[in-house]
């Protein structure tokens, strides 16, 4: 299988001067497609930070990164636009939806975003696994904290991109959503697609493919 995700030498320092602060210090990954990979470590080393360069939303200070062969230190902005609505999905740390739009308008957009035709089958699916069926008509602000999470998880599952980057997907959810998620991610997996995950939560490493661990030193164990 070809390599998914992979990120050589990735460096990044944040400040200036004496505030300047080394978070990744020659981080080497690499995940092939058709794996679940998490990336764990202590709170503050690092691991969103590697997640976004790993995405392209922030470059690093030196290293290269490729997503399916391409490197993403090359793309103009049109490209890297391009990458991130045909081939790379991100459930962020804080959930993000459009405030003005329902729920459904939510999920509907995104899947156009990213140019998929709807599926109805699988709509209905997502939604029904993630406890979403009677939220479908509210507003980001209208729904729980739970639920919003969730609802950037259907967003991105349902745009359906090959790589799905999850900065902890699992946070803030009850036992049957954290299964919920963890279950799709991993079907996800199944049908072809490559998942790397951000999570602190012990439990999921028995679900992974391949386990990254950020140690203190800002590179990986």
């Amino acid at each position: 299988m070809s390599e998914a995700v992979e990120l050589c030498g990735v460096v990044k320092s944040f400040g200036e001067g004496s505030e300047c602060r080394s978070v990744l210090r020659g981080v080497d990954l690499s995940l092939r497609s058709g794996r679940l990979g998490l990336v764990t470590g202590a709170s503050g080393q690092g691991k969103s930070t590697l997640l976004s360069i790993a995405g392209g939303l922030m470059p690093p200070d030196g290293g290269s990164v490729r997503l399916f062969g391409e490197d993403v230190g090359s793309l103009n902005e049109q490209g890297l636009d391009r990458l991130h609505r045909r081939q790379v999905g991100f459930v962020f740390q804080t959930p993000y939806a459009v405030a003005a739009l329902t729920a459904r308008e939510n999920l509907e957009l995104m899947t156009k975003g990213a140019g998929r035709s709807r599926d109805a089958d699988r709509f209905h699916k997502v939604v029904d696994r993630l406890g979403l069926s009677d939220a479908l008509e509210l507003l980001p602000s209208q729904m729980s904290g739970g639920q919003r999470r969730r609802l950037s998880v259907a967003r991105c599952l349902l745009s359906a991109q090959p790589l799905i980057l999850a900065d902890e997907p699992t946070n803030d959810l009850d036992e049957e959503g954290c299964l919920a998620v963890m279950g799709l991610l991993r079907g996800h997996v199944a049908d072809g697609g490559t998942v790397l995950m951000v999570t602190h939560d012990p439990r999921w490493v028995s679900l992974a493919d391949e386990v990254f661990v950020l140690g203190n030193d800002g590179v990986i164990a």
